[in-house]
């Protein structure tokens, strides 16, 4: 962001546009690490991975209109000034978006070391 946004020593962020790009970004890094959190939350000791998630045939649907509102929320120039949101740069997107798996890892690795855990006290 440069020196347009808040730097130590600064009370508030001057330009009200980098305000709002830091809202959205804000916003949208919440639901990407809900995203994760989505698929790891289903079970709180087995993998992610060994679960099928079709089994809930809600999941998809759902993500997708959680995508719907993220994108009219960040982009719907109507929308913008009722949440104090701004549209993001590609490059904000791409480090927000990889957030979903971020967190899916970091709660599957929680759960491997919790279940190695349980085996070696057995």
């Amino acid at each position: 962001m440069g020196s347009e946004g808040w730097t130590l020593g600064k009370s508030v962020v001057l330009d009200p546009i980098v305000y709002a790009r830091g809202t959205t970004a804000v916003m949208v890094g919440i639901m990407m690490g809900q995203l994760g959190n989505l698929f790891s939350a289903r079970s709180s000791s087995q993998s992610a991975f060994r679960s099928n998630p079709l089994r809930n045939r809600w999941i998809f649907p759902g993500i997708l209109a959680q995508f719907v509102i993220m994108v009219a929320i960040a982009y719907v120039p109507f929308l913008q000034p009722l949440f104090g949101t701004a549209s993001l740069f590609p490059s904000d997107l791409l480090f927000l978006f990889l957030l979903a798996p971020t967190a899916l890892l970091l709660e599957e690795l929680r759960k491997m070391l919790t279940r190695r855990l349980i085996q070696i006290h057995s």
